[in-house]
């Protein structure tokens, strides 16, 4: 079963009703045999236990997984389910997912872990959840520099930080005319311009 709802292109029923928490629709849809894993292929992230997990849909969240939802299924952007409720700061579903065996080892594009991003965003609840069963792995990325605290550095991550290209071009050209911090600069938060900017 994959219905798309007229005022909804490529959003199956079974997505619809998840991504707006009509536990009943999904129940029913579930049980007509709706495709649990389905990507229509329209948006990067369109499958129903992504879906749910970013809205904090705990029930449907676990009609999904009880239905066999893939539970480290990946969006079109690398972004897991579990990544998306700990950023989010939805700890229910947090707590759901490592129930079911969600990896909490698969990193941002930037090389942050689940918790890391969690973390930095304030979600506390997640932190607490996901602290325990991360895995300490160092990034595949070469090692970070030793903060050497720069006026000029900060600078720079901060104008990544906030997405102010005229800004950052500007911090950039000093940066590459420096003898002393390079365009790798790490700040007191352990943060490159490029981590800055994808986060």
């Amino acid at each position: 079963v994959s219905i798309t709802p007229g005022d909804k292109p490529g959003i199956t029923a079974l997505q619809y009703a998840c991504l707006n928490g009509h536990v009943g629709a999904a129940r029913l849809l579930l049980k007509a045999k709706a495709t649990v894993d389905l990507e229509t292929g329209v948006y990067p992230w369109d499958f129903a236990l992504y879906l749910a997990s970013s809205m904090g849909r705990l029930e449907c969240a676990q009609l999904l997984l009880e239905a066999k939802a893939t539970v480290d299924k990946r969006d079109a952007g690398g972004v897991t389910s579990m990544m998306i409720a700990a950023t989010r700061g939805h700890a229910p579903l947090v707590q759901l997912l490592l129930n079911a065996k969600a990896s909490t080892a698969i990193r941002w594009g930037c090389g942050e872990t689940v918790v890391d991003d969690a973390r930095r965003k304030g979600h506390a609840a997640c932190v607490a959840l996901l602290e325990p069963v991360t895995p300490a792995v160092r990034p595949t990325a070469p090692e970070a520099k030793p903060h050497v605290p720069s006026d000029l550095g900060d600078k720079l991550v901060d104008a990544a930080n906030a997405g102010d290209i005229a800004r950052l071009k500007l911090k950039l050209k000093r940066v590459l005319k420096s003898k002393t911090i390079d365009v790798d600069y790490v700040d007191a938060e352990d943060y490159t311009a490029l981590q800055a900017a994808c986060v």
